[in-house]
């Protein structure tokens, strides 16, 4: 059996970049920022909204996933520079959670 360090990483590339299409269609980048959550696990309370590069049937799959912003997050997130604050405490990210 295989468990998460105690100790945090620093973030690094994201393996779990993979798009969430929402039951209205909206399209997210991962199931992670597929919805609004609070973290109260925290020495201050943070509330995380959820994100959304498009929706469905509004724009096509593959309009919303050529969107600049939207290349932008997976070039970051697959480097590692996680301008989002929800990213860079993302517990898959930092491999807390789900570790390669």
């Amino acid at each position: 059996m295989v468990l998460p360090e105690l100790v945090r990483r620093a973030a690094s590339a994201c393996p779990f970049v993979t798009p969430v299409v929402g039951p209205q269609g909206a399209v997210s980048p991962c199931p992670a920022l597929s919805y609004a959550r609070d973290v109260p696990l925290r020495p201050q309370p943070v509330t995380y909204a959820r994100r959304v590069f498009g929706t469905l049937p509004e724009r096509s799959f593959e309009a919303i996933w050529n969107d600049p912003a939207y290349v932008a997050f997976r070039e970051q997130a697959s480097c590692g520079s996680f301008r989002e604050r929800a990213c860079a405490e993302c517990l898959v990210a930092t491999g807390v959670i789900c570790p390669k």
